[in-house]
């Protein structure tokens, strides 16, 4: 799944979310703060608008920022559910060739 992802604190910057996961998500950047930090995020989705999310970093390595969820709303937690029951319903149609 890749899709829009603004960081807005204690930096700003544009990146993609590229793995999510109840628990937390895979960002295509590696952003400059460091494990153990918490940040706030803005994840920008078609079906569900702007999704703010704080997390706290876990590793920065490989061109990649992993990051926990610390607290979703739950509006925000039943987005986050959504997205990930669409992406795997997407995968499972491929994989039976489905359309």
């Amino acid at each position: 799944m890749t899709l829009p992802i603004w960081v807005e604190y204690p930096i700003e910057r544009d990146c993609e979310l590229v793995d999510l996961s109840v628990l937390g998500a895979r960002l295509s950047a590696e952003l400059p703060c460091s494990p153990g930090s918490t940040s706030e995020f803005l994840l920008v989705t078609e079906q569900y608008g702007t999704i703010p999310i704080t997390g706290e970093v876990v590793r920065v390595s490989n061109g990649e920022t992993a990051v926990r969820f610390i607290r979703l709303e739950h509006t925000a937690e039943r987005a986050v559910t959504g997205l990930i029951t669409a992406a795997q319903r997407q995968k499972l149609q491929r994989r039976l060739g489905v359309a």
